[in-house]
């Protein structure tokens, strides 16, 4: 059992330890005998440690931005380079291809005798 004391009416009552935790912990509103509703606050101890808490995971999700940003500056940059030189490769290869159909116009009209 644990006891706990209304800041309301002065009474002592005990409550089973599970109840006094999971009240503590989070902060839920109870009642005492006498029906005033009262519930634990955390401690200025217990809020500076969750503020270092966040603060260490704020770091390492700016840490982890930092990371994915340059990874895709990374791709973003292979990506521009395969672009460019899939452009020089379909140049190229309409070039072969205008000439071969010049070369095939050529011969049909050397075939229908008119070159």
């Amino acid at each position: 059992m644990q006891q706990v004391r209304c800041p309301t009416c002065d009474i002592t009552f005990g409550v089973s330890v599970s109840f006094h935790k999971g009240k503590v912990d989070t902060g839920e509103e109870f009642f005492c005998p006498a029906g005033h509703s009262m519930h634990f606050r955390p401690t200025k101890a217990e809020l500076e440690l969750k503020v270092v808490g966040l603060e260490v995971r704020l770091a390492e999700w700016e840490e982890y931005a930092g990371r994915l940003s340059e990874f895709l500056a990374t791709e973003r940059e292979r990506a521009t380079k395969a672009l460019l030189s899939a452009a020089g490769y379909k140049s190229q290869w309409m070039r072969v291809r205008g000439e071969k159909k010049m070369w095939q116009d050529r011969y049909w009209a050397l075939k229908r005798g008119e070159g």
